[in-house]
């Protein structure tokens, strides 16, 4: 979990809106670009970003909340068990 210590965004937010609620403007911020990705990359009409980009920007996203789900040992527990289920 984040707690700041790494100039995090939430920090930033904090610092700017210190009565709003961080964790869940994030999320509605997470959920909206999530909206934006699927409907580029499932549209019927045909996009003006490449077919590689918008994998690559698809699977960069699936990739965050691997990326940012450390604990407080520092270690990535769900890419732990990712690991493990890829190779047993």
């Amino acid at each position: 979990a984040q707690e700041g210590l790494d100039g995090s965004y939430k920090e930033l937010y904090l610092k700017e809106s210190p009565h709003g609620d961080a964790e869940e403007h994030m999320l509605e911020m997470i959920a909206g670009e999530w909206e934006g990705l699927n409907r580029e990359c499932f549209s019927r009409t045909r996009s003006s970003l490449s077919p590689t980009f918008i994998r690559a920007s698809l699977n960069f996203a699936r990739m965050v909340s691997v990326m940012y789900g450390y604990d407080h040992e520092h270690r990535l527990p769900v890419l732990e068990d990712y690991t493990r289920m890829l190779l047993f």
